[in-house]
Formats: C-alpha cells, structure tokens, sequence
C-alpha cells in the first residue's frame, strides 16, 4: 500500500462529491469524530475507515492521491517544480533545490523524500542506465514489491509514484529495453481504468501520450490509435480539453505512417485532416508557438 493521507483522502473525495460531514458520517461516526478525522488529529480504524471508503464509493482501494499540499508552502511550488523538471533547467533546479529541501525536511514523509531524490539524480540524466537505476531505488521507497518494471496493482498510487513511474519507463525506453517501459504503461492504463478517484489528470494523460507514442514508433499504429480515442474521451470527461490537440495529432501520424506502407491515398487524406484538427484546436486553446510551428512544419513538410 502506497503511503497516502487518509484525513486528505476523506475530506477530497467528500467534497468531490458534494457530500456533507453529516452524510458521509450517519451510520459510521458522529460529526465531531468525521472531522477530527479530516483534521487528522484522530485516526480512523480500519473498520470505520472500510465504511468510509465504501460511502465514498472507494472500490479496492483504485484512486490516485494528489500531492501532500503539506509538503510544499503552497501548490504554486508543485507547479514550478514540475515545469522545472520537465525543462530540465539544471541551474533553475539547483537555486530551488535548497528550499524545497528545507521544506520538506519538516515532514518525515516518504513522498517528500522522493520529490527531493526526483531533483538530486537529475545530474544523472544524460547517463540513462545510471538514472534507471537510481529511479528504481527511489520507487522502491513507497513501492517496495516493485522489481524491473514489475509492480502490484493492489495499492494506492499518488501523484509522486506516477510522475517516477513515467520516469522509469521512459529510461527503460532509452536503454532500450522496449517491453519493459511498455509494460509499465500497460499496467498504469489498467489501473487507470479501473480507477473511481482521481483529482488530477494531466499525469494520467502524460502517460497515455507516452504509451501512444511508444507504439506507434514500435509500428503498433492501430493500438497507438485506440489509445488516443481513449485519451480524448478521457480528456473531455476530466475538462483537459486543450491536451486533445496532442491526441489528434497522434492519430494523424499514425495514419500517416499507415499510408506510407500502404501506399493509400485515403489514409493520407485521414491523416492530414487529423493533423489539421490538432493544429486548429492548438491555436484555439492558445498552445505554445514551438508546438503550434512543429505541427504547421509538419504540414507543410507531408502534405
């Protein structure tokens, strides 16, 4: 079972809902004791904390936590973090470095130490099998049946565990070890699906572009199309509409790499209405200029 908060899980989930204290607490505890818990000054018995999760309509445990807020002095951090991390501005991560430490030093969490270890390997990066390994060590914190790739679905996962997860395939993709970074987002899209909580999407749709992206490039292009319908349908239903142009543009490549086998002209015309879609829709939702001048480029350059 992955470390989570369970004051933080029953007060989301409640309000996620529209659940009142006085609705969810008739039948388990009075109202005084369901805020203690939410406070997390007093903590729930397994029984009391089963009955909860069931009026929660938590089946076996399938949601994904958001970040301990704790951990940080406000959510803004998160955010910069993981613009940080993903632009890997080494010398931008290393002048926060010191204050992120600080700050989560307060906190004897474990996904507090992984945010901090996430950063330290990053000066491993361009070394992807020193990185891979260093990765895994850090899953192994909070997941510790974890092994090559391997893990149980019978857990809780929070944003932390997902954002490494991600970052252990893509390593194992760069070491060239293909089945086990697919394998990894096989497993994740299942979880996924039978998941009943989850409050943020953007890493649910980061992994599902990646595992698209692995199979078509693997020449799987059906299955890489299957999972962009999905991630469209996944987008709408979580109000992450500006991400479908990624998701448009997907499909259109692969139709594209359809017809360049096929030699048919009809997937190419497919493709290209696509591709044309993803850009329209880039431009409504104000995308960035260097994705909207790679798709036009794209464009241009094919078709």
């Amino acid at each position: 079972m992955a470390e989570y908060i369970k004051s933080e899980l029953i007060k989301s989930r409640r309000i996620e809902l529209g659940i009142t204290r006085e609705e969810l607490a008739e039948g388990i505890c009075d109202v005084s004791t369901l805020l203690r818990y939410e406070l997390g000054i007093l903590e729930p018995t397994d029984e009391k904390f089963d009955a909860i999760q069931r009026k929660l309509d938590l089946k076996g445990n399938k949601c994904i936590l958001p970040y301990n807020m704790s951990l940080f002095m406000d959510e803004e951090n998160y955010i910069e973090y993981e613009q940080i991390l993903q632009m890997k501005e080494i010398g931008d991560i290393q002048m926060q470095l010191e204050q992120w430490r600080k700050e989560i030093e307060m906190t004897s969490s474990i996904e507090g130490k992984q945010f901090i270890k996430r950063i330290e390997i990053l000066e491993y990066i361009s070394s992807p099998n020193i990185y891979l390994k260093e990765l895994e060590k850090i899953i192994l914190l909070s997941i510790p049946d974890y092994n090559e790739g391997d893990f149980s679905l019978n857990r809780v996962f929070n944003l932390t565990e997902l954002h490494i997860l991600n970052d252990i395939s893509i390593a194992y993709w760069k070491c060239d070890k293909k089945n086990i970074a697919l394998n990894i987002y096989i497993k994740l899209i299942d979880y996924f699906e039978t998941a009943v909580f989850i409050r943020e999407s953007r890493i649910v749709i980061k992994i599902m572009i990646n595992y698209s992206n692995y199979l078509g490039q693997m020449g799987n292009h059906e299955k890489s199309i299957e999972v962009c319908r999905e991630g469209i349908r996944w987008s709408m239903k979580n109000d992450c509409q500006p991400m479908i142009y990624n998701w448009l543009f997907n499909i259109g490549w692969n139709y594209h790499q359809i017809s360049i086998q096929s030699g048919s002209e009809e997937q190419k015309e497919k493709a290209r209405k696509y591709i044309q879609a993803s850009y329209d829709i880039g431009v409504f939702f104000n995308e960035s200029y260097e994705a909207l001048d790679a798709i036009q480029t794209y464009l241009r350059n094919v078709f």
